[in-house]
C-alpha cells in the first residue's frame, strides 16, 4: 500500500484505532451494556477514535507492519488490534468475577439462591448479592473517574504498542491463569464473615434441636438466619467497599500492564 498520499495513512490509522478501541469497548463490562443502543456505541467509538488520531506516533510508518502492507498484513494488523482489546477486557472481567463469586457465596449461605436477578448490562441472570456487589463496583469505578482513566490508557497504548505488535504468548496466558486463581481466594474473603456466622448458627441450631426436640428450630432458623446475615453484612460493608476500591485500582493497573506488555 502506498502511503505517499496522506489520506491513505490516515485511513489505516483510523482503522487501527477503531479496531483496538472498538474491541475493548465492546467487551468492557460497563461500555458493553446491552441497554446502550449499538448506534450510540458506534458513534462513541468512532468519535473517540477520531479524537485519538493526533496521538498516533508519526514513526508508525517506519514500523515493520507498514513496510509491506498488503491485504494479508492489513488483516493481521486488524486481528492483532482486536485481540489486544479483547485481552484487556478479559483481564477486567476476571477481576469483576471476584465480586460476583463472593456475592454467590453470600447468597448461598443466607438462603437467597432461589432469588434471581436479571442483569440489564449482560442480559444474564445472577443472584441478588452478586448483582449488588458488581453494581457497587461499577458505581465506585465511575465515581473515581475510572472511565476517563480507561480512555487515557487506551490513548497511551498507541505510544507503547505499534500496530499489529500485540501477539499473545505463554507469559500472558500464565498471568491470566494466576489472576484467575484470585477469584476463589478474594471471593472467600468477601463472604467469610457471612459464611462463618451462618456456620456457627447452623451448629447452634443443631445443638438446640438435639437438646429440645419440641423446639421449633426449623421455623425460627430462617428468620434468625436472615436477621443475623443482614446484621453481619451491614457490619462488613466498609470491608467490601474497600475491596471494591482495591479491585478498581487493580483494573487500571492491569490495563496499564497489558499496554506495556
Amino acid at each position: 500500500m502506498n502511503f505517499d498520499f496522506p489520506i491513505a495513512f490516515s485511513a489505516v490509522k483510523l482503522i487501527a484505532i477503531i479496531a483496538r478501541f472498538g474491541a475493548f469497548i465492546s467487551a468492557f463490562p460497563i461500555f458493553s451494556s446491552e441497554t446502550i443502543s449499538m448506534r450510540y456505541k458506534m458513534f462513541f467509538v468512532i468519535s473517540i477514535s477520531a479524537l485519538l488520531m493526533p496521538v498516533i506516533p508519526a514513526d508508525w510508518m517506519s514500523s515493520a507492519m507498514f513496510k509491506n502492507l498488503d491485504l494479508f498484513n492489513l488483516s493481521f494488523m486488524i486481528l492483532s488490534e482486536v485481540m489486544l482489546g479483547f485481552t484487556i477486557a478479559l483481564f477486567v472481567l476476571i477481576l469483576v468475577e471476584i465480586l460476583h463469586f463472593g456475592g454467590f457465596i453470600i447468597d448461598q449461605n443466607m438462603g437467597f439462591m432461589m432469588g434471581n436477578v436479571i442483569d440489564p448490562v449482560t442480559n444474564s441472570g445472577s443472584t441478588p448479592f452478586s448483582h449488588l456487589l458488581v453494581q457497587s463496583f461499577f458505581i465506585i469505578f465511575l465515581i473515581f473517574d475510572g472511565h476517563h482513566e480507561v480512555i487515557r490508557l487506551a490513548a497511551y497504548s498507541f505510544q507503547t504498542i505499534p500496530p499489529g505488535g500485540f501477539i499473545p504468548g505463554a507469559d500472558l496466558a500464565e498471568t491470566a491463569i494466576s489472576l484467575s486463581s484470585r477469584i476463589f481466594f478474594v471471593g472467600i474473603q468477601i463472604a467469610f464473615p457471612i459464611f462463618a456466622s451462618m456456620f456457627i448458627l447452623s451448629v447452634a441450631m443443631g445443638i438446640i434441636a438435639r437438646i429440645g426436640e419440641d423446639f421449633p428450630v426449623l421455623e425460627l432458623s430462617f428468620s434468625i438466619r436472615f436477621a443475623l446475615g443482614f446484621t453481619v453484612l451491614i457490619g462488613t460493608i466498609p470491608v467490601i467497599m474497600a475491596i471494591s476500591r482495591e479491585i478498581n485500582g487493580e483494573v487500571l493497573e492491569w490495563v496499564g500492564y497489558l499496554i506495556k506488555f
